[in-house]
């Protein structure tokens, strides 16, 4: 019985070490889109950056309309008991993007401990296409703590699914397809 605990410790401590080496973490949408943690670093003790990224990898062209998204995280386990705000990196977006998703909506709710994103476009007109892979940076999130976090502590990043509340967000995009609007979710 300890031999299946330690064979599953590993492969699970293997997977965990894979993504935070990689600084990835994927969230796969129903429709042939992966919303993207990427370049996961610490930039001193207390600053910790990531790039969230949207790639393409369907065979029809959409075009970015609408993201939300809900970045649930260990925050107990990294705060080190100082308190923890984030925000959107002002210019760090692909510069493709109209001028309204360049400062989108970004913050750590202090109730939920969850990274809440809003991005969006109203017009189809003005909407680009999504690339496919590497896909495109919809910009950078900031951490920053009291103190210095945790030493060797890991965010445990995971996309919320769960329905939306006051202090959390669901995470779903919408896309223009042939100038109509197509909401998505999980």
């Amino acid at each position: 019985m300890n031999t299946n605990r330690t064979f599953y410790g590993r492969i699970f401590f293997s997977v965990l070490f894979f993504i935070v080496i990689t600084g990835n973490v994927f969230s796969q949408g129903p429709n042939d889109y992966n919303l993207c943690v990427r370049n996961m670093h610490q930039t001193s003790s207390n600053v910790f950056e990531m790039d969230i990224w949207l790639e393409w990898t369907g065979t029809n062209t959409q075009k970015f309309q609408f993201f939300q998204g809900g970045l649930n995280f260990n925050y107990a386990g990294i705060a080190n008991g100082g308190t923890i705000t984030g925000a959107y990196v002002a210019g760090s977006a692909n510069p493709s993007l109209p001028a309204v998703q360049q400062a989108p909506i970004w913050n750590i709710n202090a109730t939920s401990k969850q990274i809440r994103m809003i991005s969006s476009i109203a017009s189809a007109s003005l909407a680009i296409a999504i690339p496919a892979p590497p896909g495109i940076r919809l910009g950078t999130f900031r951490m920053t703590n009291t103190v210095p976090f945790t030493a060797n502590a890991s965010p445990n990043f995971v996309w919320s699914y769960s329905t939306g509340t006051s202090t959390t967000t669901q995470t779903k995009e919408s896309f223009y397809l042939n100038g109509s609007s197509t909401a998505t979710g999980f």
